[in-house]
Protein backbone atom coordinates (compact mmCIF):
# COMPACT_ATOMS: atom_id res chain seq x y z
CA UNK A 1 0.00 0.00 0.00
CA UNK A 2 2.67 2.08 0.85
CA UNK A 3 4.38 1.42 -2.44
CA UNK A 4 1.74 2.57 -4.35
CA UNK A 5 0.85 5.43 -2.31
CA UNK A 6 4.64 6.53 -3.08
CA UNK A 7 4.94 5.83 -6.42
CA UNK A 8 1.19 8.39 -7.02
CA UNK A 9 2.58 11.14 -4.88
CA UNK A 10 6.13 10.40 -7.25
CA UNK A 11 3.90 10.81 -10.92
CA UNK A 12 1.96 13.97 -9.11
CA UNK A 13 5.27 15.47 -8.50
CA UNK A 14 6.81 14.52 -12.33
CA UNK A 15 3.77 16.11 -13.50
CA UNK A 16 3.48 19.22 -11.79
CA UNK A 17 7.04 19.89 -12.85
CA UNK A 18 6.28 18.94 -16.50
CA UNK A 19 3.13 21.58 -16.39
CA UNK A 20 5.93 23.76 -14.46
CA UNK A 21 8.39 24.08 -17.43
CA UNK A 22 5.36 24.60 -20.36
CA UNK A 23 4.09 27.27 -18.86
CA UNK A 24 7.11 28.72 -17.76
CA UNK A 25 9.12 27.71 -20.95
CA UNK A 26 13.13 28.12 -21.26
CA UNK A 27 13.47 31.38 -19.53
CA UNK A 28 17.38 31.61 -20.54
CA UNK A 29 15.91 31.32 -24.34
CA UNK A 30 14.05 34.75 -23.84
CA UNK A 31 15.34 36.76 -26.60
CA UNK A 32 16.70 40.00 -24.77
CA UNK A 33 14.50 43.42 -25.12
CA UNK A 34 16.77 45.44 -27.51
CA UNK A 35 14.28 48.56 -28.23
CA UNK A 36 11.68 50.95 -26.60
CA UNK A 37 9.04 50.87 -29.57
CA UNK A 38 5.82 49.22 -29.05
CA UNK A 39 2.90 48.87 -30.99
CA UNK A 40 -0.62 49.57 -29.84
CA UNK A 41 -2.71 46.47 -31.36
CA UNK A 42 -5.86 48.37 -30.65
CA UNK A 43 -5.07 51.88 -32.54
CA UNK A 44 -2.64 50.16 -34.31
CA UNK A 45 0.10 52.97 -33.69
CA UNK A 46 3.91 52.32 -33.19
CA UNK A 47 5.78 54.48 -30.81
CA UNK A 48 9.09 54.14 -28.42
CA UNK A 49 7.63 53.99 -24.60
CA UNK A 50 11.08 55.78 -24.10
CA UNK A 51 14.32 57.63 -25.68
CA UNK A 52 17.81 59.26 -24.83
CA UNK A 53 18.97 62.89 -25.51
CA UNK A 54 21.27 65.39 -25.40
CA UNK A 55 20.93 68.29 -23.67
CA UNK A 56 21.70 71.56 -26.04
CA UNK A 57 20.86 69.62 -29.26
CA UNK A 58 18.28 70.35 -31.51
CA UNK A 59 19.15 66.67 -33.62
CA UNK A 60 17.55 64.66 -30.94
CA UNK A 61 13.59 62.48 -32.11
CA UNK A 62 11.28 59.96 -32.13
CA UNK A 63 9.76 58.32 -34.79
CA UNK A 64 5.45 57.85 -34.68
CA UNK A 65 4.02 54.84 -36.84
CA UNK A 66 0.90 55.28 -38.12
CA UNK A 67 -1.48 53.10 -39.28
CA UNK A 68 -3.73 54.68 -41.60
CA UNK A 69 -2.45 57.88 -44.24
CA UNK A 70 -5.41 60.16 -42.75
CA UNK A 71 -3.74 60.73 -39.51
CA UNK A 72 -2.32 63.32 -37.73
CA UNK A 73 0.28 63.91 -34.65
CA UNK A 74 0.36 66.74 -32.03
CA UNK A 75 2.22 66.81 -28.98
CA UNK A 76 3.26 68.36 -25.68
CA UNK A 77 6.03 68.42 -23.69
CA UNK A 78 6.63 69.02 -20.16
CA UNK A 79 9.44 70.91 -17.95
CA UNK A 80 9.57 73.56 -20.81
CA UNK A 81 10.76 71.23 -23.27
CA UNK A 82 10.75 72.19 -26.65
CA UNK A 83 8.73 69.84 -29.05
CA UNK A 84 7.26 69.75 -32.44
CA UNK A 85 5.93 67.69 -35.28
CA UNK A 86 8.74 68.26 -37.60
CA UNK A 87 8.20 66.02 -40.80
CA UNK A 88 5.53 64.08 -41.56
CA UNK A 89 5.10 61.19 -44.54
CA UNK A 90 2.04 59.65 -45.51
CA UNK A 91 1.33 56.90 -48.20
CA UNK A 92 -0.44 57.68 -50.13
CA UNK A 93 -0.41 54.77 -53.46
CA UNK A 94 -2.04 50.98 -52.61
CA UNK A 95 1.02 49.51 -52.30
CA UNK A 96 2.96 52.64 -50.05
CA UNK A 97 4.14 52.02 -47.08
CA UNK A 98 6.53 52.69 -43.87
CA UNK A 99 7.99 50.67 -42.04
CA UNK A 100 10.63 50.29 -38.77
CA UNK A 101 13.04 47.48 -37.85
CA UNK A 102 12.11 47.57 -34.32
CA UNK A 103 8.26 46.60 -35.35
CA UNK A 104 8.12 43.22 -36.82
CA UNK A 105 5.24 41.06 -36.44
CA UNK A 106 5.50 37.11 -35.05
CA UNK A 107 6.98 35.90 -37.77
CA UNK A 108 9.65 38.52 -37.85
CA UNK A 109 8.88 40.60 -40.56
CA UNK A 110 8.61 44.15 -40.61
CA UNK A 111 4.98 45.56 -39.96
CA UNK A 112 3.66 47.74 -42.71
CA UNK A 113 2.52 51.41 -41.88
CA UNK A 114 0.55 53.85 -43.94
CA UNK A 115 2.34 56.87 -42.38
CA UNK A 116 5.06 58.34 -40.02
CA UNK A 117 5.85 60.99 -37.95
CA UNK A 118 8.86 62.29 -36.57
CA UNK A 119 8.70 64.65 -33.72
CA UNK A 120 11.97 66.63 -32.73
CA UNK A 121 12.73 67.87 -29.17
CA UNK A 122 14.89 70.27 -27.67
CA UNK A 123 15.92 71.02 -23.96
CA UNK A 124 18.77 73.45 -22.20
CA UNK A 125 19.49 71.24 -19.77
CA UNK A 126 19.48 67.60 -18.19
CA UNK A 127 16.21 65.77 -16.33
CA UNK A 128 13.70 63.16 -17.41
CA UNK A 129 10.63 64.75 -18.93
CA UNK A 130 7.84 63.52 -21.02
CA UNK A 131 5.73 63.80 -24.41
CA UNK A 132 2.06 63.55 -24.59
CA UNK A 133 1.65 62.59 -28.11
CA UNK A 134 -1.99 62.56 -29.46
CA UNK A 135 -2.68 60.77 -32.52
CA UNK A 136 -6.23 61.53 -35.02
CA UNK A 137 -7.85 59.53 -37.75
CA UNK A 138 -9.41 62.21 -39.29
CA UNK A 139 -11.12 64.79 -36.78
CA UNK A 140 -11.37 61.90 -34.39
CA UNK A 141 -8.82 60.94 -31.88
CA UNK A 142 -7.13 57.36 -32.59
CA UNK A 143 -4.98 57.18 -29.31
CA UNK A 144 -2.88 59.79 -26.12
CA UNK A 145 0.76 58.16 -25.66
CA UNK A 146 2.91 59.50 -23.04
CA UNK A 147 6.61 59.30 -23.71
CA UNK A 148 9.29 59.34 -21.40
CA UNK A 149 12.24 61.78 -22.56
CA UNK A 150 15.72 61.56 -20.87
CA UNK A 151 18.05 64.07 -21.22
CA UNK A 152 21.62 63.76 -20.30
CA UNK A 153 23.33 60.85 -22.44
CA UNK A 154 26.39 58.92 -20.72
CA UNK A 155 28.46 56.90 -22.72
CA UNK A 156 27.71 53.19 -23.31
CA UNK A 157 31.21 52.32 -23.61
CA UNK A 158 33.49 54.74 -21.73
CA UNK A 159 36.97 52.60 -22.17
CA UNK A 160 37.96 49.68 -23.81
CA UNK A 161 41.80 48.59 -23.79
CA UNK A 162 43.70 45.56 -24.88
CA UNK A 163 47.37 44.02 -23.83
CA UNK A 164 47.27 47.30 -21.71
CA UNK A 165 46.82 49.91 -24.80
CA UNK A 166 43.69 51.90 -25.00
CA UNK A 167 41.31 51.78 -27.98
CA UNK A 168 41.07 55.46 -28.98
CA UNK A 169 39.04 54.97 -32.32
CA UNK A 170 36.82 51.77 -32.97
CA UNK A 171 39.72 49.50 -34.23
CA UNK A 172 43.42 49.14 -33.01
CA UNK A 173 46.54 47.95 -34.63
CA UNK A 174 48.87 45.63 -32.15
CA UNK A 175 52.37 43.51 -32.46
CA UNK A 176 51.17 41.86 -29.62
CA UNK A 177 49.17 37.82 -30.27
CA UNK A 178 47.84 37.48 -26.90
CA UNK A 179 47.11 40.23 -24.09
CA UNK A 180 44.41 41.42 -21.22
CA UNK A 181 41.41 43.18 -22.89
CA UNK A 182 39.44 45.45 -20.34
CA UNK A 183 35.99 47.15 -20.59
CA UNK A 184 34.38 49.77 -18.80
CA UNK A 185 30.67 51.18 -19.48
CA UNK A 186 28.95 54.23 -18.38
CA UNK A 187 27.64 54.73 -14.95
CA UNK A 188 23.72 54.36 -16.77
CA UNK A 189 25.04 51.17 -18.12
CA UNK A 190 25.99 47.20 -17.26
CA UNK A 191 28.16 44.79 -18.80
CA UNK A 192 26.07 42.01 -19.79
CA UNK A 193 28.78 39.97 -22.39
CA UNK A 194 31.87 40.26 -23.94
CA UNK A 195 32.59 38.11 -27.26
CA UNK A 196 35.48 37.73 -29.69
CA UNK A 197 36.47 36.02 -32.75
CA UNK A 198 37.67 36.32 -36.05
CA UNK A 199 37.17 34.98 -39.54
CA UNK A 200 37.89 31.16 -40.59
CA UNK A 201 38.85 29.75 -43.84
CA UNK A 202 35.43 30.30 -45.10
CA UNK A 203 35.01 34.05 -43.80
CA UNK A 204 32.68 33.19 -41.56
CA UNK A 205 33.39 34.88 -38.45
CA UNK A 206 33.50 32.06 -34.93
CA UNK A 207 33.01 34.34 -31.47
CA UNK A 208 33.88 32.93 -27.84
CA UNK A 209 32.83 34.39 -24.99
CA UNK A 210 35.14 35.51 -22.24
CA UNK A 211 35.00 38.21 -19.07
CA UNK A 212 35.86 41.09 -18.50
CA UNK A 213 39.75 41.75 -17.99
CA UNK A 214 40.70 38.37 -18.92
CA UNK A 215 43.52 37.51 -21.37
CA UNK A 216 42.41 36.90 -25.03
CA UNK A 217 44.32 36.09 -28.02
CA UNK A 218 43.67 37.47 -31.24
CA UNK A 219 42.61 35.49 -34.68
CA UNK A 220 45.41 35.17 -36.98
CA UNK A 221 43.15 34.10 -40.19
CA UNK A 222 43.61 36.93 -43.20
CA UNK A 223 43.18 34.96 -45.93
CA UNK A 224 39.82 33.26 -46.74
CA UNK A 225 37.66 32.72 -49.91
CA UNK A 226 34.03 33.86 -49.26
CA UNK A 227 31.33 32.29 -51.53
CA UNK A 228 28.35 35.70 -51.78
CA UNK A 229 26.15 33.69 -54.00
CA UNK A 230 24.33 30.87 -55.87
CA UNK A 231 21.40 30.33 -58.04
CA UNK A 232 20.22 27.06 -60.18
CA UNK A 233 19.35 23.61 -59.71
CA UNK A 234 21.51 20.54 -58.57
CA UNK A 235 23.28 19.48 -61.97
CA UNK A 236 26.28 20.59 -61.04
CA UNK A 237 27.21 20.97 -65.32
CA UNK A 238 23.56 23.04 -65.91
CA UNK A 239 24.73 26.06 -68.44
CA UNK A 240 22.32 28.39 -66.24
CA UNK A 241 24.10 26.97 -62.87
CA UNK A 242 26.29 30.28 -61.25
CA UNK A 243 28.50 30.65 -57.92
CA UNK A 244 29.96 33.76 -57.18
CA UNK A 245 32.67 34.52 -54.09
CA UNK A 246 35.85 36.31 -53.79
CA UNK A 247 39.54 36.06 -52.15
CA UNK A 248 40.12 38.12 -49.52
CA UNK A 249 43.74 38.78 -48.04
CA UNK A 250 43.46 41.39 -45.71
CA UNK A 251 46.68 43.16 -44.56
CA UNK A 252 46.39 42.25 -40.96
CA UNK A 253 44.55 39.23 -39.32
CA UNK A 254 41.11 40.93 -37.56
CA UNK A 255 39.59 40.25 -34.13
CA UNK A 256 36.30 41.18 -33.78
CA UNK A 257 35.66 42.41 -30.41
CA UNK A 258 31.30 42.31 -29.30
CA UNK A 259 30.46 44.06 -26.03
CA UNK A 260 26.50 44.09 -25.31
CA UNK A 261 25.72 46.54 -22.27
CA UNK A 262 22.21 46.68 -20.52
CA UNK A 263 20.53 50.19 -20.63
CA UNK A 264 19.78 50.59 -16.96
CA UNK A 265 17.13 53.15 -17.56
CA UNK A 266 15.88 52.24 -20.85
CA UNK A 267 15.67 48.41 -19.96
CA UNK A 268 16.86 47.62 -23.11
CA UNK A 269 20.20 45.59 -24.64
CA UNK A 270 22.85 47.35 -26.89
CA UNK A 271 25.89 45.66 -28.69
CA UNK A 272 28.61 47.57 -29.97
CA UNK A 273 31.63 45.97 -32.21
CA UNK A 274 35.36 46.92 -32.33
CA UNK A 275 38.32 45.65 -34.41
CA UNK A 276 41.41 44.49 -33.15
CA UNK A 277 44.48 43.78 -36.35
CA UNK A 278 47.22 41.77 -35.43
CA UNK A 279 50.34 42.94 -37.12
Amino acid sequence: MKSKTATKTLLTMLFSLAMLFLLVGDVSAKEAKTSTYVLDAKSGVGYQTAFRAYANDISNSTTIMLPSNDCSVSVKATGGVVAKVTYTSLSIGENGYHSNYNLKDKEGKEIQFKGAATIAVFSPKDGTYYLNVTVKKGKKQLTRKKIKVIFGYTSMIEKISYAGKTMEFSNLVTTKGSGKLSVKVGKDFALKKIEYGGYDAKGEVQYKTTKNNKKITLSGQKTFTNVDYSYGFDDPDASYANESGSDVNYIYPVTFVRITVQDKKLGIQQTNTVEIYKK
